[in-house]
């Protein structure tokens, strides 16, 4: 799991783009494990989200700089 923004930082834009997507299928099978009463631990939609938001965050410094 990605969690510093300095990870981040270090990836290119297609990669992080790629990261992104990758976390959002994974939300949707994290949230198919919880209905299904398989996952325990609910906190794991809101890390993900959140690594989401940092790794959207990096993209708009990105076009901003440009």
């Amino acid at each position: 799991m990605i969690t510093k923004y300095s990870e981040i930082s270090k990836m290119t834009k297609e990669d992080v783009l790629k990261k992104i997507r990758e976390k959002n299928k994974e939300i949707v099978d994290i949230r198919f494990q919880l209905v299904a009463s398989q996952i325990k631990n609910v906190k794991t939609v809101k890390t993900i989200k959140r690594e989401i938001a940092k790794m959207n965050t990096f993209l708009k410094t990105i076009e901003g700089d440009k």
